[in-house]
């Protein structure tokens, strides 16, 4: 932003010194009074103006730059209510804008940063060579790993002889570091030297910052108070953790473990959030204890990523593939080898399948062997691919537990079995078996499955593409073959196209699919049966429509929509529409959502939605039909019939048969219907009181299942704590404790090695159980969706029958052409009669009457 006064800010792109200079310099190259170097002046943006530290903070996303402002403001406040500083990075971390380990990580790199711009001071004021610096730079890394030792550059070139204490003091006086490393790291870059520039240009000026300072102001009253009247921060001993990030080989990981977390979230792989929070706990390890951890690894425990896909980015990025050595021809299937490295004796053994490599030392091995040594070491004898990672070999080279015994340090990538092209058919190319074994264990030869059934543009089959195999790669980096695979096409027959290029099969029309060998699938749109349901067909459960040119014979079923039979004898008969029988129907049971048509019926019970049709005769029978039965020419005798719209018939009874009983207007067959589902939605409610029952049981025993994990990891945690510190004592008193008093020690870190080991069984164990019990809630969970997606469908389907019900509803009549007999009932909605005489050609109704301000009804017999 460019004041309106004509003046602009600009920073020193090496030294972030920022100087206040007229508007008509910009773009133009300049000189920085400090570091001596050339940089273009451009107008420097708000975050650039804030101290090294906030700006560090803002850039790895630490704190948000309005946070920022309030800890400036209340910094500010504080200086000028108490007279003195307060450091930044105490009042983000006091105030929570940061954590502990996040303000050593800040301070550690504002530190390094300082470090490395005294090297540039002093090769620009050729006080030093580029070579000096560098040799100081290694020689910081090599006394940090080797011996924790914590110095400066700036000590180091003392102490080579490089530079003067005076000389030294000078380039620590220009950074403003002589007085306090505190305040060294909260000072605003503009207070980081006088700045001069070409001429006409202004020294010296106070750099004040722009927009963010003006928020700032806003911030500083209400904000302060409590930072007040606290004295300021004793000086962070810093100088051990500013070790920590001068270590050369750990920045080297780190640049690759940042690339390394770029592409996993570039393949979807992982999130932002889960790579910078290990990321975090990367430096924070290597911060606490020196190892340097790979977030590869680090994700792979978390169960961010497998270890497979780890390895998969590792080659990406030829951490693993570019030392993969050649080897040499003959190489042995089998491999143990004796050999001394750095006058430790090892073995080294390699599995027949040359997919996992081993090595045993035997001896303690020495400070100076580090991992790095043992992985030029394994690549020496060939064993560079699927290395441990770095934590698992320091382990193996520092814990005595290993000694003498053997160590998995490479694992080579197992071959991934390719897989044949196939066909997977959407329907059963199999449903005509030879009987179906019951609860009893005797088989039904007369169930012989469910006929499948499609609809017209329904997917029938698709083609599972062949999938290549993997190879994989020994230890040795050596490929491995895998067995070979081979393909498949579809083919389309009568009724069935083929689409997405040739990949799936879709049905022309309704009707039975069908699968020959080869592929060839085709789809029947009706189901023929030129004979007889009986044991040659057994069962008939087909979605769609049936035509059976014989006898349905006794005791077979039929389930479809349509159906149209010869003659049907004791059979059970489910249709979702109507029923034609050119014959009659005898001792059956049918169940219709449609009408049907028949000769004759004789002892059969119906239950339908649409009219009930009969040429000759209907004896001894039950009928509940929501439509009308219709016997026009023919005859209804000893029979019990419910028709909600009416009865149309020739002849109702006759003088020798038992009286029939009739019912119009009434919807028994409707009610009992709609009776059928609330049953269904009460078992179903009950069903789901006992799933909420439980799912509250395992709730509360997840609960405790967490309260004995977290138990049992602490009983875990404080053996290894005691046993460290067991083992600590005994390194420390090698040459003075007595040998009881070793001995001791030794059997109580044993014991605390058994007390882990089993604190982590039991831990595994609860685990388990908790996965058992996630499972066991899924399963609940999508039960109880289940349910609820029933009882939600079967109250709608409920509400469609009442109101179906209710829009038919009408004063119906039974209406006889012919004779209608004495003793036959008649009853409606309201009222019933009984006659006590024959009529002939006579319609009998129920009719509503007033009397007196009254409301009767009648059954009146017109005839």
């Amino acid at each position: 932003m460019i004041p309106e006064n004509g003046e602009i800010t600009i920073s020193c792109t090496s030294c972030n010194a920022t100087y206040r200079i007229p508007d008509q310099i910009l773009g133009k190259m300049v000189t920085c009074k400090k570091c001596q170097q050339k940089f273009k002046a451009e107008p420097v943006s708000p975050v650039n103006k804030y101290p090294l530290l906030g700006r560090i903070a803002i850039e790895n996303r630490l704190v948000k730059e309005d946070d920022l402002v309030k800890a400036l403001s209340m910094q500010r406040a504080v200086q000028q209510k108490t007279g003195k500083d307060f450091p930044l990075e105490d009042i983000l971390c006091k105030k929570g804008m940061i954590s502990e380990s996040q303000k050593s990580i800040l301070m550690i790199t504002v530190m390094r940063q300082l470090d490395k711009e005294f090297c540039q001071i002093a090769v620009k004021q050729n006080k030093v060579t580029q070579e000096k610096a560098d040799q100081a730079f290694n020689e910081q890394a090599r006394r940090f790993k080797t011996n924790r030792e914590s110095i400066s550059v700036g000590d180091i070139f003392i102490t080579s002889g490089v530079l003067t204490r005076q000389e030294c003091d000078t380039i620590l006086l220009m950074q403003k570091r002589i007085k306090d490393v505190s305040s060294g790291l909260s000072m605003p870059s503009d207070n980081k030297g006088q700045e001069s520039i070409p001429e006409g240009v202004s020294h010296g000026a106070s750099i004040r910052i722009p927009e963010p300072e003006e928020k700032v102001e806003a911030h500083a009253s209400a904000e302060t108070a409590p930072l007040a009247d606290q004295p300021p921060a004793p000086d962070p001993d810093v100088s051990e953790k500013i070790e920590v990030l001068k270590d050369k080989k750990f920045f080297h990981i780190r640049n690759l473990d940042k690339e390394f977390g770029q592409l996993i979230i570039e393949d979807h792989l992982a999130t932002k959030s889960e790579v910078d929070k290990v990321l975090e706990k990367q430096l924070e390890q290597f911060q606490a204890s020196g190892m340097r951890m790979l977030i590869g690894n680090l994700l792979v425990d978390e169960g961010v990523l497998t270890p497979e896909q780890r390895d998969s980015v590792l080659v990406k990025q030829k951490r693993l593939i570019s030392k993969i050595q050649s080897g040499d021809d003959d190489e042995p299937d089998m491999t143990i080898i004796e050999t001394r490295f750095r006058d430790v004796d090892f073995q080294i053994s390699v599995s027949q399948n040359r997919m996992r490599a081993f090595l045993l030392r035997k001896s303690v091995i020495p400070e100076s062997l580090g991992v790095s040594d043992i992985k030029e070491f394994l690549m020496d004898h060939k064993i560079a691919y699927g290395l441990m990672d770095d934590s698992m070999l320091e382990t193996f080279l520092r814990y005595d537990g290993y000694l003498d015994k053997r160590f998995k340090v490479a694992m080579g990538k197992p071959t991934k079995s390719g897989r044949s092209g196939k066909i997977k058919y959407y329907f059963d190319t199999e449903y005509l078996k030879a009987g179906v074994l019951q609860e009893d264990g005797q088989i039904d030869y007369k169930d012989r499955g469910e006929i499948p059934h499609v609809l017209k543009g329904v997917l029938l089959a698709e083609k599972i593409p062949m999938i290549e195999g993997e190879k994989g790669i020994d230890v040795y980096g050596f490929p491995i073959n895998m067995e070979a695979v081979r393909d498949i096409h579809l083919k389309a027959g009568p009724g069935v196209e083929l689409l997405e290029d040739g990949q799936k099969a879709f049905s022309k029309v309704d009707g039975q699919p069908e699968a020959s060998s080869g592929g060839k699938i085709s789809v029947i749109s009706e189901l023929k049966i030129s004979g007889d349901v009986g044991y040659e067909t057994g069962h008939i459960d087909f979605n769609g429509n049936v035509n059976v040119g014989g006898t349905v014979q006794s005791g077979f079923r039929i389930k479809a929509v349509n159906l149209t039979a010869g003659e049907i004898l004791k059979a059970e008969i489910e249709l979702t529409g109507d029923l034609k029988v050119t014959g009659g129907i005898i001792d059956a049971e049918l169940n219709l959502q449609g009408s049907m048509k028949a000769k004759y019926l004789k002892d059969v019970t119906i239950s339908a939605y649409g009219d009930v049709e009969v040429q000759k005769e209907i004896i001894d029978s039950n009928i509940e039909t929501s439509g009308m039965c219709i016997v026009k020419s023919g005859k209804i005798i000893s029979s019990e019939i419910s028709a909600k719209k009416g009865i149309l018939a020739y002849q109702i009874g006759t003088d020798l048969s038992s009286p029939c009983s009739l019912s119009v207007g009434v919807d028994s067959h409707l009610d009992k219907e709609v009776a059928k589902i609330q049953t269904k939605i009460s078992a179903l409610l009950q069903q789901k009181n006992e799933l909420l029952a439980t799912e509250q049981e395992l709730a509360e025993e997840e609960i405790q299942l967490q309260a004995d994990i977290a138990h049992h990891a602490q009983v875990q945690d404080r053996s290894m704590v005691e046993k460290r510190d067991l083992e600590k004592q005994l390194a420390e008193g090698s040459g003075t404790m007595d040998k009881e008093s070793r001995t001791k020690a030794e059997e109580l870190i044993h014991n605390l090695i058994k007390k882990g080991r089993e604190a982590d069984e039991i831990i595994n164990q609860l685990f388990t159980r908790q996965d058992n019990l996630e499972e066991r809630k899924n399963k609940i969970k999508v039960r109880l969706s289940e349910i609820e997606e029933s009882v939600n469908d079967l109250k709608t389907e409920k509400q469609e029958k009442l109101q179906y019900s209710d829009k038919e509803k009408q004063n119906p009549n039974v209406t006889v052409t012919g004779l209608i007999c004495e003793g036959t009932t008649i009853s409606g909605q309201n009222c019933s009669i009984t006659l006590d005489k024959s009529y002939k050609r006579a319609q009998i109704q129920e009719f509503r009457i007033e009397s007196r301000g009254k409301e009767t009804w009648l059954m009146k017999v017109n005839a």
